[in-house]
């Protein structure tokens, strides 16, 4: 589900990669389909290689997804920008209830749930099997 898709530090949105070459990849804004190009000095992570802490142990970024997707019945989540610290928190609570309160900060909330609608927004992200989600 997360295949391609890239988060840029100092870039708001998501990404998808379109090209790549020795010390440049060509990417392409979700949101609103511009092109731009990221040298290799620019910070960039891959939303297949990022997990969340939880009680547990650390959880895909992909399974994470599919329970606000199962949650919201495949609705977009609450809008990070216009909910307070606590309805975040008491959200993520039904979404992820084992979710590492200690290590998990307002902010991380804020850019899951924000990213959680650009993909939903796309219909990139959808409910998956634990199978396809450990992938």
């Amino acid at each position: 589900m997360l295949t391609g898709l890239l988060a840029i530090s100092g870039q708001s949105g998501l990404y998808k990669m379109l090209s790549q070459g020795k010390n440049i990849l060509i990417v392409e804004n979700l949101a609103d389909g511009k092109r731009l190009s990221v040298t290799n000095t620019q910070r960039v992570s891959a939303l297949r290689d990022i997990s969340m802490y939880t009680l547990d142990g650390d959880i895909k970024l992909s399974t994470v997804m599919s329970n606000i997707f199962k949650y919201t019945k495949g609705e977009p989540a609450i809008d990070p920008k216009k909910a307070s610290a606590d309805e975040l928190k008491s959200y993520m609570d039904n979404v992820l209830p084992n979710w590492d309160k200690e290590h998990i900060y307002t902010s991380d909330i804020k850019r899951l749930f924000s990213w959680y609608n650009i993909l939903q927004s796309r219909n990139i992200v959808r409910e998956e099997t634990a199978e396809e989600a450990s992938k």
